[in-house]
């Protein structure tokens, strides 16, 4: 078996007041890509965080999945911080691809 060449994480920033402890839609890209993009060279994985989370926290979490590219749902309630995060990022390693989608 090939070994992965590329990793994207997807990074959800959900909201604190509510319930649900992750966004359904990255889940929904993941199982789509695990079906129809087969490559053993992809590796895709999830993190959740609460927008309560400092950005630095954020940062943190990210950087130690070690992502070729990251996808982020953007909503009204984490756009601010997404955004903030990005650019923090972006000082500490320039070369990950950042994706931003949402409603």
């Amino acid at each position: 078996m090939k070994k992965c060449s590329y990793k994207l994480l997807f990074v959800n920033i959900y909201s604190s007041d509510s319930m649900a402890r992750y966004l359904l839609s990255s889940y929904i890209l993941k199982a789509y890509l695990s079906k129809f993009y087969t490559s053993p060279e992809l590796l895709i994985k999830i993190i959740n965080i609460a927008d309560s989370a400092p950005v630095s926290e954020i940062c943190e979490q990210i950087i130690k999945e070690k992502p070729d590219y990251i996808g982020y749902s953007c909503y009204i309630w984490n756009i601010e911080k997404i955004i903030e995060a990005i650019a923090n990022l972006k000082k500490i390693q320039e070369s990950i691809l950042h994706i931003l989608g949402g409603p």
